[in-house]
């Protein structure tokens, strides 16, 4: 079975977490679990619920060591944090012995075990002479074109890095982390979507296409206030791993007030007895977007309505996250 690794720090924990018990309760086959943390360097910060998981084959933290002090750029006012940049790293701590390797970032929620089906996708990566599959997220046009200039790219293909499945004989053997690495100084004043434009750099268009229930993008900020006609059940039910991209994460309170946040809320209760994952970027703004909530009676679609404002209020008095 294949591995999966994640990569982030303390400000992602949760997320993780949800990420990961979502992962377990979908599987049919354990899972073996790499993660690359900021800080943590054993399993003892992960929730029991996990650890003790009866699909869980193993769990191995490492703690990121950027021996070379490199400068990861367009993180400062950014919703990811430099976590994101530790995959290109991957190769310095898994096992040796670790062939292929399914990565997800951490807004990603599974469903429907997708694991058999991605494992017959290595063979293809393989069959191809490839190194990795990714879902393509847009190809270039008019409007996108100097993306691809200012990356160099010769290709018309850019894909999203939030699902990845990695051959990673073919990584090593190709030098992709130093390619990385060169990519990362050269590029440094170009780079707006993180690694991911430095991966799409170095594959220039080379990669297996991941079919979209692999990698189904939900970008909130498209749903705020004014569409909750799209049924839960339609996106869970027809994809495996579902992916809150953008600013708008289904933690955040416009996240939360549009119904596809259910998605991810629904994994994170299995965690905690929290009603919600309720985060702040200001709390003033969170405040705003509630009042808004009231006019536009969209609060009252949300499943718990009071328990949200409850919460809400209560950590209106609390320095930082009112989470674990």
């Amino acid at each position: 079975m294949i591995p999966v690794v994640y990569c982030f720090d303390s400000n992602y924990n949760l997320q993780a977490f949800t990420s990961i018990i979502s992962l377990l309760d979908s599987s049919s086959n354990k899972i073996e679990i790499f993660i690359i943390h900021k800080v943590e360097n054993d399993e003892e910060f992960l929730p029991e619920v996990i650890k003790f998981h009866k699909m869980l084959d193993r769990v191995t933290v490492y703690k990121f060591n950027n021996k070379n002090n490199y400068i990861f750029p367009n993180l400062s006012d950014s919703h990811v944090s430099e976590a994101t940049y530790y995959r290109i790293f991957i190769e310095d701590y898994l096992p040796k012995n670790v062939e292929n390797i399914l990565y997800l970032d951490a807004d990603i929620v599974c469903f429907n075990d997708p694991l058999d089906e991605i494992n017959q996708i290595t063979s293809e990566i393989i069959f191809k002479n490839l190194t990795v599959a990714a879902k393509t997220e847009h190809f270039k046009n008019s409007e996108n074109e100097n993306i691809f200039e200012d990356l160099l790219m010769k290709s018309n293909a850019y894909f999203n890095a939030g699902v990845m499945i990695i051959n990673l004989t073919s990584w090593k053997k190709l030098n992709i982390k130093e390619k990385l690495i060169d990519a990362l100084q050269t590029l440094h004043e170009k780079v707006k979507l993180w690694d991911q434009d430095l991966l799409n750099h170095v594959f220039d268009g080379k990669y297996v296409e991941l079919e979209e229930k692999y990698n189904y993008v939900i970008d909130l900020a498209g749903y705020e206030y004014k569409n909750h006609s799209i049924k839960i059940s339609d996106v869970t039910n027809n994809n495996h791993l579902i992916h809150f991209a953008g600013s708008h994460k289904p933690w955040f309170i416009n996240g939360i007030l549009c119904n596809l946040a259910e998605i991810y809320q629904t994994q994170y209760r299995k965690l905690y007895d929290d009603y919600y994952h309720l985060e702040h970027k200001m709390k003033k703004l969170s405040l705003v977007y509630y009042i808004k909530s009231i006019i536009n009676k969209n609060l009252f679609k949300c499943v718990f309505p009071m328990k949200l404002t409850i919460q809400l209020f209560l950590s209106m008095f609390v320095k930082g996250k009112i989470n674990k």
